[in-house]
């Protein structure tokens, strides 16, 4: 039995139920037609690893390092006569969990119903033991970290696109692109003591002046990081949460 979690073109995301009654997530990537062969020819198929074997070695890796991401279970893969990946799906197990981002909008209007400081703590936590581990996820956002409706769980997830590095080499333009990510979308919704408390978990207490983040990614990378930040924004669909001592008028 399954349930479809989410849909595009050439990802699928099913909730499983396997006849021993275990539940599972099955993420299967796809090239449904002609231009995504082409354009997935050289990612994952003849010349690197498919997708879902990358996405499951970059979980496998978060976790050696004690970063909290949803367990994965197992990886396949099917080629044409070719040796071209026309389809590879990535199974991980099942957390009884809502993302961040849900978590966000259902608290639109009313703060108290946020995530509390001390899980923005762990949260920014999280991040750091990433970034102090070598680790560029490359996909931070709202959507991409699962949190426990009953628990303190946290569980990040979508690492298709991480790349690591030695413990410690992670560059600061990196770890700039993450938290501007990250942090752009979410501080306008968020009190001034959550975003302390990230900062504070991060291990750095300037974590989030974006100015000084913004200097630190090269010029040529800028255009793009801003397309996709505004893309997540879109995302949200959020009114700002206003902040302490601000006065909306004077904006």
């Amino acid at each position: 039995m399954s349930r479809i979690l989410a849909r595009s073109r050439t990802v699928l995301v099913e909730r499983v139920t396997r006849p021993d009654g275990a539940e599972v997530v099955e993420k299967t990537y796809s090239f449904p037609t002609r231009k995504d062969r082409r354009r997935g020819a050289l990612r994952g198929t003849l010349l690197g690893r498919n997708k879902a074997r990358r996405e499951f070695a970059n979980l496998e890796y978060l976790r050696h390092l004690g970063v909290s991401a949803v367990e994965p279970l197992g990886w396949t893969v099917a080629r044409n006569r070719l040796g071209f990946v026309t389809r590879c799906t990535l199974t991980t197990r099942w957390v009884e969990a809502t993302d961040l981002a849900a978590w966000i909008r259902k608290a639109t209007g009313d703060p108290g119903l946020l995530p509390s400081p001390e899980v923005w703590q762990r949260i920014g936590a999280s991040v750091g033991g990433m970034h102090e581990g070598g680790f560029w996820h490359r996909g931070l956002s709202a959507r991409n970290l699962l949190l426990e409706d009953v628990g303190e769980g946290l569980y990040w997830l979508d690492a298709t696109k991480s790349l690591t590095w030695p413990a410690g080499g992670l560059s600061v333009a990196r770890k700039a692109h993450d938290l501007l990510r990250f942090w752009t979308p979410l501080r306008p919704h968020l009190p001034e003591q959550h975003q302390a408390s990230f900062a504070q978990g991060y291990g750095n207490a300037d974590t989030l002046a974006l100015d000084e983040l913004w200097d630190a990614i090269p010029n040529w990378k800028r255009a793009s990081l801003r397309r996709e930040l505004q893309r997540e924004e879109a995302r949200m669909e959020l009114a700002p949460v206003p902040q302490q001592g601000h006065n909306p008028e004077q904006a």
